[in-house]
């Protein structure tokens, strides 16, 4: 058995400029990575930079984690949404910000969590509502909205990621979202079936939050809204999500909100997987809560859509959600 040959400085600086980037490269022309240029550069500037300071330790890490697959530690590491996107995002925040339904201060929150945890994840799960809540700017029920939550925002489309990726890490609304591997409600601990949560490192995978209707937080609430209101957002916010959705590709895509909001998204029923029947009742028809599974083409991307009946909270009328996560997973692996 032939051994492999040594790996020097000069076979490490090769890998990363040539047959990393020209392999990225390559993939990005037929559509199969998000990596663009400007990150193509800012990695040649790197392996560069250490070259030229003799950093042949972690030049030589940096060769190694390539080396045991770009799945986790190449070209997922590097990925995020494009400028494009966040620029839109921005425009429309700026275009409606003074309606004065609209949270003020707030921000255009495409997605809550961190992207490049979720890009490196082997099961990319976002879950999806309607609209961030108000409460996403404030301490306390009462408090004046700020950007307690969003620290470093300033407007930019830099501070409008960084923000949006590092929500988990700073202070992030538990009421909604929870606390990793104790709540019981909402849609985390589902999450946690699944082998996946907002908070990084709390599971394998890192999943991210959405809002279908608009990335922009209202007062009052998204139930609160007069109809003309919720058209003028979700004509651009819908948009906005399923050109988010195209970018970060999800493989499972978790709703729990009115069944009459499936109807905006092309989706093709697979299997009724759970029913449950609730409290009957001489006086009212007896309520059946239920979990569909749906396939999602959306402009030739498709994916797993799980949904599920809700109340007042995501999957509310369902018991044990770390456990129904965990049957819907095994369920989706034999699928």
């Amino acid at each position: 058995m032939e051994k492999e040959a040594p790996i020097t400085l000069s076979s490490t600086v090769l890998y990363l400029k040539d047959e990393y980037i020209t392999k990225r490269l390559v993939e990005r022309e037929k559509n199969t990575s998000q990596i663009n240029d400007e990150l193509l550069k800012q990695l040649d500037v790197e392996r560069e930079k250490l070259e030229r300071e003799g950093r042949f330790e972690e030049l030589q890490e940096r060769y190694d984690k390539l080396k045991k697959g770009e799945r986790k530690s190449g070209s997922a590491a590097l990925m995020k949404i494009s400028n494009d996107l966040l620029k839109v995002a921005l425009l429309h925040y700026n275009n409606y910000s003074e309606l004065d339904f609209i949270v003020k201060p707030s921000l255009p929150i495409l997605y809550f969590g961190d992207l490049n945890a979720y890009f490196n994840s082997n099961f990319k799960v976002i879950t999806a509502a309607l609209n961030p809540s108000d409460a996403e700017f404030k301490e306390f029920k009462n408090s004046d909205p700020s950007y307690i939550r969003f620290p470093e925002y300033d407007n930019t489309i830099e501070t409008l990621q960084s923000s949006l990726n590092n929500y988990f890490k700073k202070n992030p609304y538990k009421k909604w979202f929870g606390t990793p591997n104790v709540s019981e409600g909402g849609f985390l601990p589902f999450l946690n079936g699944l082998r996946t949560c907002y908070y990084e490192g709390s599971q394998e995978n890192t999943a991210i939050h959405t809002d279908i209707c608009s990335p922009l937080a209202t007062t009052p609430t998204w139930s609160g809204l007069a109809s003309e209101q919720k058209d003028i957002l979700s004509s651009e916010g819908f948009e906005l999500w399923k050109k988010l959705v195209l970018e970060i590709k999800p493989d499972l895509i978790v709703m729990s909100l009115k069944k009459s909001y499936l109807e905006l998204l092309p989706l093709d029923f697979i299997k009724r997987i759970i029913t449950k029947k609730g409290k009957s009742s001489p006086n009212r028809k007896q309520l059946e809560y239920v979990i569909d599974h749906f396939r999602l083409n959306l402009d030739g991307f498709e994916t797993n859509v799980i949904w599920g009946s809700a109340q007042n909270t995501p999957l509310q009328p369902f018991a044990k959600k770390r456990e129904l996560g965990k049957n819907i997973f095994e369920y989706l692996e034999n699928y």
